[in-house]
């Protein structure tokens, strides 16, 4: 090609360009070029570049470029050029190796671009970013990054950890909160609309920070914004770790997340706890899903007394304060009662010796009386009837007569005085048991009840303790009682099946009574109070001319 024409088309490019051969050796340059170095063309042509070209600092990376360009290899490097005023200006070189007719490399085209300015302008933006509170970031909607700065600030990884997703940010994001911000990320709205929602994320040193993140979805899917540290994190975390109460959350199967108070709580390190089940904590899974059922029927449970197991097997009883949330997961906190629940297991426990304390000194003083009255009242009765009938035995038929209502009278008190002994001389202590008293009560009644007594028992007696034992025995003898003196009955059915729960059934057909009209008396309220007393259950069926049926139901622990 003419030279004239080449060089004339060398200084139509707006770029600098100069050729160089494989000893760096100038051989033509353009206008461009020539404005941005300030030397004449003819100064240029035929120098070396690397003598005044470049600053003697960057020499040996000129050097190294221009092996790769002996290789055929196209090269781009930021290198310091040095005007002929001696100023320096960052250049952008891009070398074009070209080959001769023979396929040898027979030297370069350099393209030159002054990029002080520009660089100088990018470096204030990284430093602007850099002060900033918070990570830039711009990710495709697999979370992917494309761009980032900052990262190490609020996540302890470094900015290229993440650019070249050796880790992704999806992957940073606490595990409990990780569903919520993925729906969130869906329904992020097309630009220039923007959101901004609060999460947390792991650290790479293992701790939990808040962070929230501002962000907009452009046009073309790409998503951008800034994730900074929430100002109150360190002190919610703070409060998280240091309560005193156990903090957790949790599924029906597996815990979410604990703080080391709840963790301890039950014998564990904190990393025990975390995805660990739920079934560690209690004893059954049956009382693993009773817990959790309740908290759903109730979704708000507040101090609620309940057994757990630690580590070792052994027990534990806290105070559960418990909130359902969505997706059936369980948000609360438990305090250690142990010491509490033992305090009053302890305080029941004396009162219900001082409670046995005092019904025995009731049944022993019940005992007194009856042989105090058998003995005294009893006899006294009795010899008076004798003496009665003695001189009546000898009166005239009409005079007789007379006194025959002073006898039935006399007769009925005998009677009751029976029964009042028989009541009272009956008592659970020793070795009497409650079904050997029943028996008993039933056996000395024959002597003064004409109806037939049909009595059952099925299963054992170590059922109901000694305090239950004693009011039951009170109950069934108030209600037998009844029946001897009120019921006019034919039959007397006395049932009582003590396989699983206890269950007494007292059934008589005596004349019964109108339930509507009937209140109660001091008999009926006895029962009442004696039935709550053991925390039983008493039913009472009469109908009038249908008799009376009493059940007694005491559930089994």
């Amino acid at each position: 090609m003419d030279h004239i024409v080449y060089q004339q088309l060398l200084d139509l490019h707006k770029i600098g360009l100069f050729q160089v051969d494989n000893d760096n050796i100038i051989v033509s340059v353009n206008d461009a070029f020539c404005k941005l170095s300030d030397y004449k063309r003819e100064f240029l042509i035929g120098k070396v570049s690397t003598d005044f070209l470049v600053r003697e600092a960057d020499i040996p990376i000129m050097d190294a470029e221009v092996e790769r360009r002996l290789l055929g290899k196209s090269t781009t490097v930021k290198l310091w050029f040095v005007k002929a005023d001696g100023n320096e200006y960052l250049s952008q070189a891009s070398a074009v190796p070209y080959t001769l007719e023979n396929g040898e490399v027979g030297g370069s085209y350099i393209l030159i671009q002054d990029v002080t300015k520009f660089n100088h302008d990018a470096w204030e933006v990284e430093q602007m970013y850099k002060n900033l509170p918070g990570m830039i970031f711009s990710a495709n909607s697999n979370w992917e990054t494309h761009y980032l700065i900052n990262a190490k600030k609020i996540c302890g990884y470094e900015d290229l950890d993440l650019l070249t997703n050796n880790v992704n940010w999806k992957d940073i994001i606490f595990e409990a909160d990780r569903q919520r911000v993925l729906n969130k990320s869906l329904t992020v709205p097309d630009y220039p609309e923007h959101s901004a929602i609060g999460y947390r994320i792991l650290t790479k040193d293992g701790a939990i920070k808040w962070v929230t993140e501002h962000k907009t979805r452009h046009p073309n899917g790409e998503i951008a914004g800034m994730v900074y540290e929430d100002s109150g994190s360190a002190e919610k975390a703070k409060v998280f770790e240091d309560n005193i109460a156990g903090i957790f959350k949790a599924s029906d199967k597996a815990f979410i997340e604990a703080n080391h108070a709840f963790a301890e709580l039950f014998g564990y390190e904190k990393c025990e706890i975390i995805d660990a089940p739920t079934d560690i904590i209690f004893f059954t899974s049956e009382e693993r899903d009773a817990c959790f059922m309740k908290c759903v029927e109730q979704q708000v449970l507040e101090s609620y007394p309940i057994r757990l197991r630690k580590k070792d097997d052994s027990e534990v009883w806290v105070s559960l304060n418990a909130k359902l949330l969505p997706g059936m997961q369980l948000q609360g906190t438990m305090i250690d009662i142990t010491s509490q629940v033992a305090s009053e297991k302890l305080s029941e426990e004396r009162r219900l010796t001082n409670q046995h304390i005092i019904l025995r000194a009731q049944e022993e003083e019940r005992l007194r009386i009856s042989r105090d009255i058998h003995d005294s009242v009893g006899q006294m009765l009795i010899g008076i009837r004798l003496l009665f009938e003695e001189k009546i035995s000898n009166m005239e038929p009409v005079m007789k007569a007379e006194f025959l209502e002073i006898d039935q009278y006399l007769d009925q008190t005998i009677k009751e005085s029976r029964i009042i002994i028989n009541k009272l001389g009956i008592a659970l202590t020793g070795n009497n048991t409650l079904k050997s008293a029943c028996t008993e009560l039933l056996d000395k009644s024959k002597s003064f009840y004409k109806g037939k007594i049909h009595f059952s028992w099925t299963g054992n007696e170590s059922l109901v303790s000694v305090n239950q034992a004693m009011h039951v025995f009170r109950i069934f003898q108030e209600v037998v009682t009844n029946v001897f003196k009120f019921a006019e009955a034919a039959n007397l059915k006395v049932t009582v099946d003590n396989t699983k729960d206890f269950i007494l059934i007292i059934k008589d057909d005596g004349i019964g009574y109108d339930q509507t009209m009937k209140t109660y008396g001091f008999g009926l309220q006895n029962i009442k109070e004696r039935t709550e007393a053991i925390e039983g259950q008493i039913t009472i069926n009469s109908r009038l001319g249908k008799g009376t049926e009493v059940k007694l139901i005491i559930s089994a622990k």
